[in-house]
């Protein structure tokens, strides 16, 4: 993980994102069901031809199946190439009105079955024909509850011919026929209209528990960062570094490994002369060069490697299971790439080296032990002129027998 500036992450709802999930799993369900109405609907289709077989000229019964079989397959189709590809939230108001379009037609169609009994100027109804357009209409309402337009659209659309041919042939038995047909509309789009209200809250509802759940784990893990991270350069603040130097230190698989003299390494580093830059830049200058270094740093280390933010401008760096002939050269890296390419600050390129002090640290090790011996390392290199890396001789204090690593 690369060591950058702490970012807010979406721990709140996001309620445009939110309203497109509510909007798209709506249309998911009332596409679903379409199509499944619309792949039965022949069926019922060829079932009020067949009650009607005798009562119509064979020809305007053909006509009129064939007309509810197109609208019906264009639907399937419709419905079929939504589901395969799913548009984005532009596209997919375009889909709805389409789709509702094809209701508007197949519901004029089913009504366009009592067309083909009004002759002479009279309307010579077939009971059970009526029957059945009562029961597709109700029965087809219940696969678009997700949009209340399209309930509209659908039993206005059913409706609108079975009216006017009831009205033309004005009989006792016709104009209550008409106003048992407004008394069922009106009451069917009453009760539906309260479903649908019903289903888009229960979709709502399931939407936002979801948005809430990824909000609050957002929110954890950002407590857990701020718990652990500095916030400026993104590496692990004092208190996670020393809780992995205790950790780490403390385990037998970070201080032996294969190979043998693999140890848990130590180092300090600190930026030289880093005053001068928030002395001469001024403290936005000096957060871009301690930002830079971390991730320079960051960028050298090996997956699991660590590295902390423990002072101003002072690092901690752990290596766990790092080869001690390996240490010192690791370490030297650090120094040279941190000063490789100059660090843009305040208007000015700045060329920013630092000193190292590196412990090796052995099983018994105490981390209070190896941190005074880094400190002593590091001491050892900015007083032999910085920019270099000192490394501690287990064998005597540190000040008196480190060896160092010069530039270049």
């Amino acid at each position: 993980m690369h060591a950058s500036p702490l970012v807010e992450p979406h721990d709140q709802i996001d309620h445009t994102t939110l309203r497109a999930r509510v909007f798209g799993e709506r249309m998911h369900q009332y596409m679903t069901r379409e199509r499944m109405t619309a792949a039965s609907g022949p069926l019922a289709s060829a079932y009020q031809a067949l009650l009607l077989w005798g009562h119509v000229e064979p020809t305007r019964l053909l006509v009129w199946w064939l007309a509810v079989f197109l609208v019906d397959m264009s639907t399937v189709l419709h419905t079929t190439r939504y589901l395969r590809r799913v548009p984005d939230l532009a596209g997919q108001g375009r889909w709805l009105d389409r789709q509702v379009a094809l209701q508007a037609l197949a519901g004029l169609a089913w009504g366009g079955s009592v067309a083909l009994m009004y002759r002479d100027g009279q309307l010579h109804l077939v009971p059970d024909s009526a029957l059945v357009l009562v029961t597709v209409n109700s029965i087809a309402v219940i696969g678009m509850l997700p949009f209340r337009k399209a309930v509209l659209a659908w039993t206005s659309a059913v409706w609108v011919l079975p009216m006017v041919f009831l009205l033309a042939d004005p009989t006792p038995h016709h104009l209550t026929l008409a106003l048992g047909v407004l008394v069922l509309m009106l009451s069917l789009n009453f009760y539906l209209w309260t479903a649908s209200r019903h289903l888009v809250e229960g979709i709502e509802k399931r939407f936002e528990a979801d948005a809430l759940a990824h909000a609050l784990r957002n929110a954890a893990e950002r407590i857990q960062v701020l718990a652990t991270r500095d916030e400026l350069t993104g590496a692990y603040n004092r208190r996670q570094g020393m809780k992995l130097l205790n950790e780490w230190q403390a385990l037998p698989s970070s201080r032996r490994t294969d190979p043998a003299d693999a140890c848990l390494g130590l180092l300090l580093v600190d930026v030289d002369h880093f005053e001068l830059v928030n002395d001469s830049l001024g403290h936005p200058a000096g957060d871009l060069v301690l930002r830079a270094v971390a991730e320079r740093l960051q960028q050298q280390l090996r997956d699991g490697d660590a590295l902390a933010r423990i002072g101003g401008e002072e690092f901690m760096v752990l290596l766990p299971a790092v080869p001690r002939a390996t240490l010192l050269p690791l370490a030297d890296r650090l120094r040279v790439a941190v000063a490789a390419e100059p660090i843009m600050a305040g208007g000015q390129a700045l060329t920013v080296h630092i000193s190292v002090g590196v412990v090796a640290m052995q099983a018994g090790d105490s981390p209070a032990w190896a941190l005074a011996q880094a400190d002593a390392a590091l001491y050892r290199s900015k007083h032999l002129g910085r920019n270099r890396v000192t490394l501690a001789d287990r064998q005597g204090p540190p000040e008196a027998s480190a060896s160092a690593m010069t530039a270049g």
